[in-house]
């Protein structure tokens, strides 16, 4: 599973050299650029008006210019070691009413697509077009629009994601296009099946799916394989902002159902893109402390890697014999959920007063119990906050049997029929 980072808020577009440098040396080893960034929202709703020209900074005089304006960008990535495996293509404001800028829109997609093949990108996230578009005409407007970027996207082998939108409605958030998972995979299924190829895909914003209230878990179900990208972002629950995954929290709950997110990759056994997008986060954080805001962001990824990618069941199903190691709330879990399919011989502990006790009705044991197992036996760790320790404990009695850690609290909690089986407590 590939993890990017988002150039959003972190790579200016005057000197992008300082911003794409810190984002290597956080450890990613891929950005996502912005296109929005060379061709601006506010500068489009300006465009043609009588408004300062200072406003139209961000647009290129000709669209063929985006290229020009975009290039140091790609130069100075390639110095930072660093691949551009997607870009989002630029697009209007939320609230615009400016029907007449969909063409301008248009061209600007249409030489997006052309530089992704330039950079070696090939997958470029588009907007569908909403101005002045009312609600029932906007699947044949847009399918014209798609298909119409759909002959360039042949020709420069890039792949077109389509992405969940909000609408703002008098200052509130609303469902917008392709924000029902119905209607996005229907979408995109016809639009492949127009072009006879896999031309098209999604790109599944998380952010914007938790501020609009909807089930993470379903939406992810429902998408399935035509999920390409996953856009990692939290917000507050009540406007959208683009902040580091965990940190918009009131008293430890976050706002974003991330369980539930999660439940819904590992159901679709997603292996593909992660983007992280910490544009607010970014921007908050002193400029000294940046890249170690940029090195969590990281961590996060990872952490999102192993819990999506981690298959328990496969794992377990290696072995014919296993014992637990942590007679806490993790090894509950482990009872509950694989107690049956594949029980424990026993369980083992630190703690000399849980001895001889039971747990899910199977007996406690001393760690020094483990010595008389064959080698084939696995010992499947139960604790979050201190694995690492005891496989070194392990390891230091000479232990040589296969060693795994069961570290599935966020697969399990608020899932249907698993509730109760949360977070909290998790590593004891």
């Amino acid at each position: 599973m590939e993890i990017a980072c988002r150039s959003a808020g972190i790579v200016s577009a005057e000197e992008p050299g300082h911003g794409l440098m810190e984002i290597a040396e956080a450890g990613f080893s891929e950005v996502m650029i912005d296109f929005s960034a060379y061709a601006e929202a506010e500068a489009l709703e300006a465009f043609g008006t009588e408004k300062n020209m200072a406003e139209l900074s961000r647009l290129p005089e000709d669209v063929s210019a985006l290229w020009e304006t975009a290039r140091p960008f790609w130069e100075e990535a390639k110095k930072a070691s660093l691949s551009i495996g997607s870009a989002c293509a630029p697009y209007l404001q939320q609230d615009t009413k400016r029907g007449d800028l969909n063409v301008l829109l248009e061209n600007l997609t249409q030489e997006s697509l052309r530089i992704c093949r330039r950079v070696g990108c090939r997958m470029l996230v588009v907007r569908p077009l909403f101005a002045g578009v009312a609600r029932a005409e906007a699947w044949e407007v847009n399918r014209s629009f798609f298909l119409r970027l759909a002959e360039t996207a042949k020709e420069q082998d890039v792949q077109i994601l389509l992405e969940n939108q909000g609408r703002n409605v008098s200052g509130h958030l609303i469902r917008g296009i392709c924000a029902d998972e119905d209607e996005a995979s229907r979408w995109v299924d016809e639009l492949n099946a127009a072009c006879g190829d896999d031309r098209f895909g999604f790109c599944f914003d998380v952010g914007i799916a938790g501020l609009l209230g909807q089930d993470l878990d379903a939406f992810v179900r429902g998408m399935g394989k035509r999920i390409k990208i996953v856009v990692l972002s939290d917000n507050d629950g009540y406007g959208e902002s683009a902040l580091l995954p965990f940190t918009a929290a009131v008293k430890g709950d976050s706002k974003t159902d991330w369980p539930r997110c999660i439940a819904g990759l590992r159901s679709i056994g997603y292996r593909r893109k992660l983007v992280l997008q910490l544009e607010s986060t970014a921007k908050s954080f002193p400029f000294g402390l940046r890249t170690d805001v940029l090195r969590m962001a990281r961590r996060v990824g990872e952490f999102f890697v192993e819990q999506v990618g981690a298959d328990m069941e496969a794992q377990l199903r290696r072995y014919e014999a296993r014992v637990l190691f942590g007679a806490g709330n993790l090894c509950r879990l482990y009872g509950k959920v694989f107690g049956t399919a594949y029980p424990p011989l026993f369980v083992c502990d630190n703690n000399k007063a849980l001895w001889r006790q039971k747990i899910e009705g199977v007996e406690i044991r001393s760690p020094q119990a483990l010595l008389a197992l064959p080698e084939d036996c696995a010992i499947v760790i139960c604790n979050v906050f201190h694995c690492r320790s005891i496989e070194d404990q392990l390891r230091g009695m000479g232990l040589k049997n296969p060693i795994v850690v069961f570290n599935n609290e966020y697969l399990f909690a608020k899932r249907e029929g698993n509730e109760g089986l949360g977070t909290g407590g998790a590593g004891c």
